[in-house]
């Protein structure tokens, strides 16, 4: 089972960041193309944003606490049979350390067997770098 990120559109070329208002959609429920997931909040507008692919919706990457973003939750997929998840990197991320730091706990923690795509070095050090791009773009 492939992933696909939901990514928070960028409207208006000043649009720098926006706050979640409400989750329409939780995790586990079944959503198609352009069902709308969360509303969020700009300085310049409030919109939906929409599921990019049908499917199941998964766990958010920042939950909502009163407005604030209160935690991160990084899941790893294709590291084995199961998806793990990344405690080190959540603790990492709410102690204020860097994304590159709590990238590196995922790798850290990440213990992939080989397989014939590629050996368990080889996909730890991808766990690392997928991460740590997903980390950015999450966070800024």
């Amino acid at each position: 089972m492939s992933e696909t990120p939901v990514v928070l559109p960028k409207w208006g070329l000043t649009m720098l960041d926006a706050t979640l208002v409400e989750w329409l959609k939780q995790e586990g429920e079944r959503v198609e193309v352009d069902d709308p997931i969360c509303l969020v909040e700009t300085d310049k507008v409030d919109a939906e944003v929409t599921a990019p692919v049908a499917g199941v919706l998964g766990p958010p990457l920042v939950h909502k606490d009163d407005g604030k973003i209160a935690g991160a939750s990084i899941g790893l997929v294709s590291m084995g049979a199961t998806p793990l998840r990344a405690r080190a990197a959540e603790d990492a991320l709410a102690g204020g350390a860097s994304v590159a730091d709590a990238a590196a706990a995922v790798a850290d923690g990440a213990e992939p067997p080989s397989d014939l795509a590629g050996s368990s070095e080889y996909r730890a050090h991808l766990a690392h770098v997928l991460a740590r791009r997903a980390l950015e773009q999450a966070i800024g």
